[in-house]
This record gives structure tokens, C-alpha cells and sequence, in this order.
């Protein structure tokens, strides 16, 4: 098996290149950068997304979570008024349109993971119901 897989390197090994340039993002947001006077409002994008813009700071402040934190407040706060997991679950759906612009996927894959256990905690909870009688 060694000696397959010492004929097939050269087919599987691709070349790597010490002269190639990575771009590194700056570390510094745009909005504290205290030297571009009015060129910030167009360096940070404001005339093109002002929702974006606005909400610049606060994401950088949460790391990137601001929507995902103001999503979660609704939703909790839905599930405490109502202790019902399906309405969560309904006030989540009617935010999937913005879960998708706002939200980052690892984020996205452990919602649908706690829909699908909060679902099936609702459907166990009504097999029981319908088993005590």
C-alpha cells in the first residue's frame, strides 16, 4: 500500500509558491480611523448600505454578533411570555428572511439543530400528553 501511495504523489502533491502576496485585512475598523475626516463616511460604505453602516460599530463591538444577539433577545422573550417552544420556532421563521442576510452559517446550522430539537421536544411532549390520557 506504501508503494501506491509513493507512485501516485507526484499526482497528488501540488506546488507551493513562497512569492505569493496574502491580502491582510486591516485592524482597525473604518469608523476608528481618526485621520480620514469625511472619507469615512465613504470608506466605510455609507452611501452605498446605511443599515450596514449603522450597524457597523455594534457589530464590531459583539465580534460580529449584533443580529444574532438582537435575534436571540426576541425570540427568548417570546419563549418566556408564551413557554411554548412553536411559537419561538414561528417568530424564528418569520426572521428566516433576515437570518440569511445577517447571520453567519455556523451560526445558522446550530439554529436548525435547536429547531429540530425543540420541535421534536414539542412532538414528545404531546405523544406523553396523549399516553397519560
Amino acid at each position: 500500500m506504501n508503494y501506491l501511495l509513493l507512485l501516485l504523489s507526484p499526482l497528488l502533491m501540488q506546488q507551493a509558491f513562497a512569492q505569493e502576496i496574502i491580502i491582510v485585512n486591516e485592524t482597525v475598523p473604518c469608523f476608528l480611523n481618526q485621520t480620514a475626516g469625511i472619507e469615512m463616511w465613504e470608506n466605510c460604505g455609507a452611501d452605498e448600505d446605511t443599515v450596514a453602516f449603522m450597524l457597523l460599530p455594534f457589530e464590531w463591538i459583539t465580534g460580529g454578533y449584533f443580529t444574532l444577539i438582537i435575534v436571540s433577545i426576541i425570540l427568548l422573550a417570546v419563549y418566556l411570555k408564551y413557554h411554548k417552544v412553536i411559537f419561538a420556532v414561528g417568530a424564528g421563521a418569520v426572521l428566516i428572511p433576515y437570518v440569511f442576510q445577517l447571520f453567519p452559517d455556523q451560526w445558522l446550522s446550530f439554529a436548525m439543530i435547536m429547531v429540530a430539537v425543540g420541535l421534536a421536544a414539542t412532538v414528545l411532549w404531546m405523544i406523553r400528553d396523549q399516553i397519560r390520557g
